[in-house]
């Protein structure tokens, strides 16, 4: 009998193409498995994107299920003054109130990821009374997100891009509204909305997973990398990433195509529906970018990066 292993992600039609890869990349590498996949969205996609959606899931012989979120549910959520985010960063945390309690754990993807590997030794990591499975985030290193958020670095800080929550735990112990009344009531200590509350309130019931299950590419990055703790810098070094997180250098932008890993995002990207889609230049110097990618870096002529060598 072949493993279920569910899969939940957020998008809009903006950021479909990124979702879509992330699951092609699921996909290919979970073909021993039943893979269902849950997309929150606040308004339903356009027909056209809904279309390769059901592409993926004849290819795959696979289910995937839309959860219109209510966004009513985050009126009350404040978010930090002067940044870029939206109440969608906050959806996720309101996985265990929109999946049908029929379901007792979901793996949570942001779109900015490849999966390269099965998936099963993660999912099959057991919870027991761990509300979730994490993974450390690049800022680790940063003294100030403890100072911030009142607690000791010992008890670590992790990335929100990839969760394997148990959707149990999260009901049994109201985790949702533990979220809401961390938001609202410490709204000062927040400067990364979704993953400083997780982080808060999952303080003592989280449990760690190796890097190599959410590989950053920001822990490339010499000026994090020097930061870390020893024992995280080992295991950048010396990881297997089996899934790797975008979350520095989107590989869809030209101004990225000689960063690490950004070969396996396009072999997915060629994989899916999405695989004629063009990648995206810079703002800024689009010239510049438009000879770097069809000429220097073909030929081997890279600039120099802030990235660390392995």
């Amino acid at each position: 009998m072949k493993e279920t292993i569910n899969i939940l992600c957020a998008t809009d039609d903006n950021y479909v193409p990124y979702c879509g890869i992330m699951l092609t990349s699921v996909f290919e590498n979970n073909k021993d498995a039943v893979v269902n996949v849950f997309v929150i969205i606040d308004k339903p996609l356009t027909i056209a994107n809904i279309a390769k959606f059901k592409e993926l899931e004849k290819k795959y012989d696979a289910s995937i299920q839309y959860l219109l979120i209510d966004t009513k549910l985050f009126e009350e959520w404040p978010l930090p003054e002067n940044s870029h985010f939206t109440k969608a960063v906050y959806y996720r945390l309101a996985a265990a109130e929109l999946i049908s309690h029929n379901v007792s754990k979901v793996l949570y993807l942001d779109c900015d990821i490849v999966v390269n590997a099965p998936l099963a030794d993660l999912y099959d990591v057991d919870l027991a009374n761990n509300s979730t499975a994490v993974v450390d985030d690049m800022c680790s290193g940063i003294n100030s997100n403890f100072s911030r958020l009142k607690y000791t670095p010992e008890l670590r800080y992790f990335n929100s891009g990839m969760l394997l929550i148990n959707l149990d735990y999260w009901r049994k112990h109201d985790i949702f509204s533990r979220f809401k009344n961390y938001v609202c009531n410490y709204r000062e200590r927040i400067l990364w909305p979704d993953q400083d509350v997780l982080n808060a309130v999952l303080l003592d019931s989280k449990l760690h997973v190796g890097i190599e299950w959410n590989y950053q590419m920001g822990l490339l990055k010499q000026s994090y990398f020097d930061l870390l703790p020893s024992r995280i810098q080992k295991e950048v070094l010396s990881a297997n990433p089996k899934i790797i997180h975008y979350n520095q250098s989107k590989p869809w932008c030209v101004a990225y195509y000689n960063l690490p890993y950004n070969r396996e995002w396009h072999q997915y990207k060629r994989l899916s529906p999405w695989k004629n889609m063009n990648d995206t230049y810079p703002p800024h110097k689009k010239f510049n970018y438009f000879i770097k990618r069809w000429l220097l870096w073909p030929l081997g002529l890279m600039i120099k990066t802030d990235t660390i060598k392995r």
